[in-house]
């Protein structure tokens, strides 16, 4: 049993990191950088992570946080996406194979130019979630700090850089920007936030679905709204911020106990297999603007290799599809998931590393 002095130390260095997050997220605020309160937050708790600063990840926090970011995603399925459910398909065919073909490039890539053996390689590699992929790593003898980090900057990466990728990909005609105010603070829809937040929760909890804790509340409220039962409803804008601010602080702290010099070899390294992810991901994007008319932006940001709640806040920020890409991202992390530990059963027999 924890002391009280380690408690209060602990919680100190909680408060310290949201504390640094929330400096991060009103200076980027400040600067009308995109995703303010997200990258701003993520982007101050990695320096002061590596730098040795007394952090500790809000981790517990994110459950929460995430739920609120789902019940956000949730209202933007509206009844008309029923129009566009069979174009849907194609791009969601063409999510598998874009699946496949990263995989095989990044396992390769992190094999023989990062130097991984080949079940690290493997488990670096698949453009899964974080947390499955640490697990699943773990379970099968792969170094699973080493595919912690790749992860982590992986996602770190990605967000940092999509905004602006994007917005060049449309010649400009993205406007980058944080989410818009939605609503003042009332008790009515504190209340309801809370309610579809919680609700939605348990609902994803008891399903066992992949990132519950967002994907519960934003299937809760995407079926309210799409069947007319609740419309017109908006999250508070601070809790919003405030979402993201813990989200971003999560991802900062990722980076706790990692030196420089091991950020420095990680993020080279992972930064190329991201050049790799995203020269397909844009490539995609391409294709299905050609076959389905759908905005460079919003394609780019369906195939992007970062998280559902992450890539989601990017598209709303750009004023993109939310739903579109948060569905895309679900059914990318729930497939690889479900598909890369029965492929690495059937390629063990033949891993000699």
């Amino acid at each position: 049993m924890s002391s009280p002095s380690a408690v209060l130390l602990t919680a100190s260095r909680y408060v310290f990191a949201l504390g640094l997050g929330l400096i991060g997220g009103a200076v980027f605020h400040l600067l009308n950088l995109p995703l303010p309160w997200m990258l701003g937050a993520m982007l101050f708790t990695m320096v002061a992570s590596v730098s040795g600063a007394p952090l500790a990840s809000p981790r517990l926090a994110r459950p929460a946080m995430s739920a609120v970011i789902g019940v956000v995603l949730g209202t933007y399925f509206q009844p008309e996406l029923f129009a566009r459910a069979g174009d849907w398909l194609i791009s969601i065919a063409a999510l598998f194979v874009f699946l496949v073909l990263c995989g095989a490039v990044a396992v390769t890539f992190f094999h023989f130019v990062g130097r991984m053996d080949w079940k690290t390689a493997y488990f670096a590699g698949m453009p899964g979630g974080l947390i499955e992929m640490v697990l699943a790593a773990d379970a099968n003898g792969a170094d699973s700090s080493k595919v912690a980090l790749v992860h982590s900057t992986r996602v770190f990466l990605t967000v940092m850089v999509l905004p602006g990728l994007v917005v060049w990909a449309e010649g400009g005609e993205a406007v980058a920007r944080g989410v818009s105010a939605m609503t003042d603070m009332t008790f009515e829809n504190v209340g309801l936030l809370l309610v579809f937040a919680a609700a939605g929760a348990f609902f994803g909890k008891l399903l066992r679905l992949p990132a519950r804790y967002l994907m519960g509340p934003m299937l809760l409220v995407a079926a309210l709204e799409l069947t007319g039962v609740v419309s017109d409803l908006h999250p508070p804008t601070v809790l919003v911020w405030g979402a993201q601010v813990v989200i971003g602080t999560v991802i900062g702290c990722r980076f706790v106990g990692v030196t420089w010099r091991g950020v420095a070899g990680v993020v080279g390294l992972t930064a190329g297999s991201i050049v790799l992810f995203l020269g397909l991901a844009l490539a995609f994007a391409a294709l299905l603007e050609q076959l389905m008319g759908i905005r460079m932006v919003q394609g780019v940001l369906a195939f992007a290799p970062g998280g559902v709640a992450e890539m989601s806040l990017v598209a709303i920020s750009l004023e993109a599809d939310a739903a579109f890409v948060a569905l895309h991202h679900v059914i990318r992390i729930s497939a690889v998931m479900a598909l890369a530990p029965l492929v690495f059963a059937l390629l063990a027999p033949r891993d000699k590393s």
